[in-house]
């Protein structure tokens, strides 16, 4: 052989051995773990021989499934919303005085009619007093003005009767004068007697006559007398603050022994009746209000799930919406205002719906069943969160059969046709969804 030749060969060699090392370097981890059984269609499908018996095809993708179940089911959606106490009390002092005692702090859980504080009230006392003294004398003088009314009364008769006598008295002395038996100085005096008579009968009908007007101003002035005492009574029973209803006291801006002027601000309670959360409703939702029948909801408060209400909505709505406000039913302490909550509102009831992962979804209408080892597209419209898995799965209307497998591994390029491979069929039926009680629906 010559040396040409054999340097050929040579170069030859170490080509091919050069290309196998590169060949085996760049071997996908799929093609350097696949079986070594049967080739060709059995290979992909994972049937090698009797080594490889038992074994999945890493090949194809291996997936996790879900049983496609249709039932009638309130969906849920999820908002962000505050918390707000219902209303604010500004207790103010009636009147000025002293902090006599102060029983609450900051913080301090009231009910309604407890004490709060006591102003001072030996002011008022000293001038209920006085006030009283001046009914009384009030009412002694509206007595004597009755007596003396009934005395003019009884003298205005006898008056009466003394005029007619001297009027008799007059008429004589005429006659005797006209008989020539009597002067004309007694015809005279008899007639000044009539005159003098008349005189007093009118003043004593004119003092009768006044008489009811005269108890009219003593009663009048009784009535301004007890008003005054009334509202001086109110004053001292105002003294004590009480709460006007159940709730958390927010500032105290008083202390024990401080002057404070007629409406000096004295403190704050927080009306707990009830404790809410202000949060926006959606545009595509302002359908469903109704204060016939509310919306409810729920939401996690102080480690407790709470039930909502929606008791009250704005009438003004904003680029997202319009602002509502629910009730929280008996909630758990402590109550705090201002504190961000996520909460879940519930829809009306829709039938035909099932529950699926977040996962399954792709693009938000579009869902994968697998049937027969491969891949079939499925559509999805969501009409809302499932309210038993909360930010976890969505309750969809589909054409996916009922019973049918649900993909719920997430694949990165999922289609129709796609050959895929369950994990196994227990694994499969571990993932039907929970078998939680639904939520009931109210006619």
């Amino acid at each position: 052989m010559s040396r040409s030749l054999f340097v050929t060969l040579l170069s030859a060699l170490l080509l091919a051995g050069g290309a196998l090392g590169y060949f085996q370097l760049t071997k996908t981890p799929e093609e350097a773990t696949r079986p070594q059984g049967r080739g060709g269609a059995g290979a992909m499908m994972g049937r090698g021989g009797p080594a490889g018996a038992g074994t999945l095809n890493t090949t194809v993708p291996t997936v996790r499934t879900q049983v496609a179940e249709f039932s009638t089911r309130q969906p849920a959606i999820t908002l962000f919303g505050q918390t707000q106490f219902a209303q604010t009390y500004q207790i103010a002092s009636p009147f000025s005085s002293t902090i006599e005692r102060l029983d609450v702090r900051r913080g301090d859980p009231v009910v309604r009619n407890q004490v709060l504080l006591q102003l001072d009230t030996r002011t008022l006392e000293r001038n209920l007093a006085q006030q009283h003294g001046q009914i009384l004398d009030m009412q002694a003088r509206i007595r004597q003005q009755v007596l003396q009314g009934e005395a003019d009364i009884a003298a205005l008769t006898l008056e009466r009767e003394a005029l007619s006598l001297a009027q008799d008295n007059l008429r004589r002395v005429q006659d005797l004068q006209a008989r020539n038996l009597a002067s004309s100085a007694d015809v005279e005096n008899a007639r000044r007697s009539v005159i003098s008579q008349q005189q007093s009968v009118q003043s004593r009908e004119l003092a009768v006559a006044r008489q009811d007007d005269t108890l009219l101003q003593l009663n009048a002035q009784l009535d301004g007398l007890e008003q005054q005492r009334n509202a001086i009574e109110e004053d001292i029973a105002a003294a004590t603050i009480r709460a006007q209803v159940n709730g958390l006291v927010d500032t105290v801006t008083v202390q024990v022994g401080q002057n404070v002027n007629n409406g000096s601000a004295l403190l704050t309670v927080q009306s707990t009746e009830p404790f809410q959360i202000r949060t926006t409703l959606p545009s595509q939702y302002l359908a469903l209000l109704d204060r016939e029948n509310p919306l409810r909801g729920r939401v996690d408060w102080q480690g407790n799930s709470t039930e909502l209400v929606l008791t009250s909505w704005g009438l003004n709505a904003n680029q997202g919406g319009v602002s509502v406000t629910l009730d929280l039913i008996d909630p758990r302490g402590p109550l705090i205002a201002s504190t961000f909550v996520p909460l879940s509102l519930y829809l009306p009831a829709v039938e035909q719906v099932m529950s699926v992962p977040t996962n399954a979804l792709y693009g938000n209408n579009r869902l994968y069943e697998v049937a027969d080892g491969r891949l079939v597209e499925r559509t999805a419209d969501i009409v809302g969160e499932d309210p038993d898995r909360p930010g976890q799965a969505y309750l969809v209307r589909s054409d996916m059969p009922a019973n049918a497998d649900i993909l719920i591994t997430r694949l990165e390029r999922p289609e129709t046709g796609l050959r895929v491979q369950r994990l196994n069929q227990q694994a499969a039926q571990g993932d039907r969804p929970s078998q939680r009680p639904t939520l009931a629906v109210e006619d």
